[in-house]
């Protein structure tokens, strides 16, 4: 299956898969969660900046560095 979510000019970061999710930036600050199976968004966070980092994925939270020189973590959505 192949994925389609315009991410803009210069999408950020790649991607990182992790239990079924596809995780990845958009040059707008925005990090999507994806169903890796349908491609359906389970979940987007809206960074105070660019995210500038690839995310981390451990102990049930996804993590993500921003250009504003925030770290951001949010659960990991749950199918």
């Amino acid at each position: 299956m192949a994925l389609d979510l315009p991410l803009g000019r210069d999408r950020g970061t790649g991607p990182v898969v992790a239990d079924g999710t596809v995780y990845i930036g958009d040059d707008e600050g925005t990090l999507h969660a994806l169903d890796a199976g349908t491609g359906v968004e389970r979940r987007s966070f809206r960074a105070g900046g660019r995210i500038t980092t690839e995310p981390v994925v451990t102990g049930g939270f996804v993590f993500v560095g921003s250009s504003n020189g925030n770290v951001y973590g949010f659960p990991v959505p749950t199918p």
